[in-house]
């Protein structure tokens, strides 16, 4: 939750950056388009790396329907990465 972009150009502007003071404890972040989907699909627990991610409400993704632009590009890119990884012409 923590807007990085934010702090980084305050201090290179030398503002003074204060520290977050709505910091939750207990949350987890899930990299679905990164690796989570991937690795759960390897080990055999898609369904439930899915369940955690959307209905856990200790849990957070990279996926947002407030930014659905990024989303939509990781998805997309994560889905052409896939497919060039399983169809790769090893021929050379």
């Amino acid at each position: 939750g923590v807007d990085f972009t934010e702090k980084w150009l305050q201090i290179a502007f030398g503002e003074t950056v204060s520290p977050p003071t709505d910091y939750q404890k207990g949350l987890r972040f899930s990299w679905l388009m990164n690796g989570d989907l991937r690795h759960g699909l390897a080990r055999g627990n898609f369904w439930q790396i899915l369940r955690t991610a959307f209905f856990d409400k200790s849990t957070r993704t990279n996926l947002t329907w407030r930014d659905p632009l990024a989303s939509a590009f990781l998805v997309v890119s994560c889905v052409v990465d896939f497919f060039r990884s399983r169809y790769r012409d090893d021929s050379g």
